[in-house]
Protein backbone atom coordinates (compact mmCIF):
# COMPACT_ATOMS: atom_id res chain seq x y z
CA UNK A 1 0.00 0.00 0.00
CA UNK A 2 1.47 3.30 -1.08
CA UNK A 3 0.97 6.47 0.79
CA UNK A 4 0.41 9.77 -0.88
CA UNK A 5 3.40 12.06 -0.68
CA UNK A 6 3.03 14.69 1.92
CA UNK A 7 2.65 18.33 0.97
CA UNK A 8 6.30 19.19 1.72
CA UNK A 9 7.60 16.58 -0.73
CA UNK A 10 5.27 17.84 -3.45
CA UNK A 11 6.36 21.44 -2.83
CA UNK A 12 10.06 20.48 -3.00
CA UNK A 13 9.49 18.65 -6.27
CA UNK A 14 7.69 21.67 -7.71
CA UNK A 15 10.45 24.08 -6.66
CA UNK A 16 13.14 21.78 -8.04
CA UNK A 17 11.32 21.47 -11.36
CA UNK A 18 10.77 25.22 -11.59
CA UNK A 19 14.43 25.95 -10.82
CA UNK A 20 15.54 23.42 -13.42
CA UNK A 21 13.21 24.97 -15.98
CA UNK A 22 14.60 28.44 -15.29
CA UNK A 23 18.15 27.19 -15.61
CA UNK A 24 17.21 25.42 -18.82
CA UNK A 25 15.82 28.64 -20.26
CA UNK A 26 18.99 30.53 -19.27
CA UNK A 27 21.18 27.89 -20.89
CA UNK A 28 19.02 27.83 -24.01
CA UNK A 29 19.29 31.61 -24.39
CA UNK A 30 23.08 31.49 -24.00
CA UNK A 31 23.32 28.67 -26.51
CA UNK A 32 21.38 30.71 -29.06
CA UNK A 33 23.66 33.73 -28.65
CA UNK A 34 27.00 31.96 -28.56
CA UNK A 35 26.65 30.13 -31.88
CA UNK A 36 25.61 33.37 -33.60
CA UNK A 37 28.64 35.22 -32.22
CA UNK A 38 30.87 32.29 -33.06
CA UNK A 39 29.43 32.06 -36.57
CA UNK A 40 29.90 35.80 -37.10
CA UNK A 41 33.51 35.55 -35.96
CA UNK A 42 34.09 32.63 -38.32
CA UNK A 43 32.62 34.57 -41.24
CA UNK A 44 34.73 37.65 -40.48
CA UNK A 45 37.82 35.49 -40.26
CA UNK A 46 37.03 33.86 -43.61
CA UNK A 47 36.45 37.25 -45.21
CA UNK A 48 39.74 38.61 -43.85
CA UNK A 49 41.63 35.60 -45.15
CA UNK A 50 40.04 35.88 -48.58
CA UNK A 51 41.17 39.42 -49.39
CA UNK A 52 44.66 40.80 -49.76
CA UNK A 53 45.75 44.25 -48.63
CA UNK A 54 46.09 45.25 -52.30
CA UNK A 55 42.52 44.14 -53.05
CA UNK A 56 41.25 46.04 -50.03
CA UNK A 57 43.07 49.16 -51.20
CA UNK A 58 41.46 48.78 -54.63
CA UNK A 59 38.02 48.54 -53.01
CA UNK A 60 38.75 51.61 -50.91
CA UNK A 61 39.84 53.57 -53.98
CA UNK A 62 36.62 52.53 -55.76
CA UNK A 63 34.49 53.83 -52.89
CA UNK A 64 36.64 56.96 -52.65
CA UNK A 65 36.17 57.55 -56.39
CA UNK A 66 32.40 57.15 -56.02
CA UNK A 67 32.40 59.68 -53.19
CA UNK A 68 34.66 62.30 -54.72
CA UNK A 69 34.18 62.01 -58.48
CA UNK A 70 30.58 60.82 -58.70
CA UNK A 71 29.23 62.66 -55.67
CA UNK A 72 27.85 59.50 -54.06
CA UNK A 73 26.81 60.61 -50.56
CA UNK A 74 26.46 57.05 -49.27
CA UNK A 75 30.05 56.32 -50.29
CA UNK A 76 31.22 59.56 -48.67
CA UNK A 77 29.36 58.73 -45.47
CA UNK A 78 30.87 55.24 -45.41
CA UNK A 79 34.40 56.59 -45.76
CA UNK A 80 33.91 59.27 -43.12
CA UNK A 81 32.33 56.87 -40.63
CA UNK A 82 35.15 54.37 -40.97
CA UNK A 83 38.00 56.87 -41.00
CA UNK A 84 36.78 59.58 -38.62
CA UNK A 85 33.97 57.89 -36.76
CA UNK A 86 30.30 58.70 -36.46
CA UNK A 87 29.47 62.26 -35.44
CA UNK A 88 29.05 62.82 -31.72
CA UNK A 89 26.60 65.31 -30.27
CA UNK A 90 28.39 68.48 -29.15
CA UNK A 91 26.39 68.36 -25.91
CA UNK A 92 27.90 64.96 -25.18
CA UNK A 93 31.41 66.35 -25.66
CA UNK A 94 30.68 69.27 -23.32
CA UNK A 95 29.30 66.93 -20.66
CA UNK A 96 32.35 64.69 -21.02
CA UNK A 97 34.70 67.68 -20.56
CA UNK A 98 32.75 68.76 -17.45
CA UNK A 99 32.97 65.25 -16.02
CA UNK A 100 36.70 65.09 -16.68
CA UNK A 101 37.12 68.46 -14.94
CA UNK A 102 35.11 67.25 -11.94
CA UNK A 103 37.27 64.15 -11.68
CA UNK A 104 40.45 66.21 -11.92
CA UNK A 105 39.18 68.63 -9.26
CA UNK A 106 38.22 65.84 -6.89
CA UNK A 107 41.63 64.23 -7.35
CA UNK A 108 43.25 67.54 -6.36
CA UNK A 109 40.97 67.80 -3.33
CA UNK A 110 38.95 70.86 -4.43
Amino acid sequence: MTTAPDNDDAQKALVTTTDAQREGVKVAKKQRRVPLAKRTAELRKAMLHSISPVELAVLFRMVLHQATEEGDLAAAKLIIEYLVGKPVESDLLERLEELEQMIADSARGY
